[in-house]
């Protein structure tokens, strides 16, 4: 009987002994999974209790909880670094980068340095620019400095730039006064100011052509022919004396004699109506001169008969 209980005592000895040191641990620590979502995925993990049972489902799959194998660390790590290839001539000396260079293994420093664009010459060194204006980096980056239909770096040029090498005026080409650009170069005229007669005669305007000593009203249909109206003589003469015309006030209706020569020189002229024009002379109280532009005929007509106008002035 006392051997019954000694051996029952030591069986219950035995258990507890057993218990206490095959129980499951609760240890404290990372596991695989825990470094490999760090390596992968940048997740940060959490110090603390992790159980150590084996969990359900396949090796190295993706379900939720269940461990990664030092396999699949190994391989889609390897896979990862396989991605990288920066060297250190591609990163900025202000930061590290880990290289995966089998001889310079590890965190590394960069040597792209950090630089300021130079305006004393097109060729940049190498290295890391911050954002920064081109106009101020060069002031001579203007509109003004930029030829016509230009663009650099965004900035138009200016329509006045422009090409002045096929210019061949020299100063005495141009009036006096007068600026122009010719090759480059700035040059400033020495040409005096054209004559009233140039300006309007035949190598101008060609409002006026000069007959004799007269400067006669060219085209029929100007200022000059009242537009080719016709008027009554009296009417006529004052229109002649009262007109003001290409910077002058001194026009009038031509004699009867200066209307004969106009017409004998008709072909000097831009335009003509085959018809009778008035002279500024009378014939008597009620009547005047004209001179027929068909055949050149001068006779009278009743000062109160429409016929064409043609102003003049005197030559200068």
């Amino acid at each position: 009987m006392k051997k019954l209980i000694v051996l029952v005592a030591g069986m219950v000895v035995l258990l507890g002994f057993s218990a206490v040191v095959f129980a499951q641990p609760a240890p404290t620590m990372y596991t695989l999974d825990n470094i490999y979502y760090y390596l992968v995925e940048g997740t940060e993990a959490t110090w603390g209790v992790h159980s150590l049972e084996p969990q359900s489902g396949t090796p190295g799959g993706e379900t939720p909880g269940y461990g990664k194998s030092l396999g699949d660390i190994y391989d889609d790590i390897k896979a990862k670094f396989a991605q990288c290839g920066a060297s250190p001539g591609q990163v900025m000396d202000t930061v590290a980068f880990f290289s995966t260079a089998t001889d310079n293994w590890g965190p590394r420093p960069g040597s792209i340095a950090t630089r300021m664009v130079s305006n004393a010459t097109v060729i940049q060194l190498v290295g890391y620019y911050g954002a920064f204006n081109l106009s101020t980096v060069d002031i001579d980056l203007a509109v003004g400095n930029i030829k016509s239909g230009v663009n650099i770096f965004g900035v138009s040029g200016n329509s006045n730039v422009v090409n002045t090498s096929s210019g061949t005026a020299t100063p005495s080409d141009i009036t006096v006064g007068k600026i122009a650009w010719v090759g480059g170069q700035e040059i400033t005229g020495t040409r005096p100011l054209d004559t009233w007669y140039e300006v309007f005669g035949p190598s101008g305007s060609s409002d006026v052509v000069q007959i004799g000593s007269m400067y006669v009203a060219s085209d029929k249909t100007g200022t000059g022919c009242a537009n080719n109206g016709a008027k009554n003589w009296g009417d006529a003469c004052s229109w002649g004396t009262n007109l003001e015309w290409l910077g002058k006030t001194d026009w009038r209706l031509p004699t009867k004699d200066e209307l004969f020569t106009i017409c004998f020189n008709k072909g000097s002229l831009t335009s003509y109506e085959v018809n009778f024009y008035w002279s500024s002379t009378d014939y008597d109280a009620s009547d005047a001169w004209y001179v027929f532009f068909g055949d050149c005929s001068v006779g009278s007509s009743s000062q109160a008969s429409s016929s064409g106008v043609r102003a003049v002035r005197s030559s200068e």
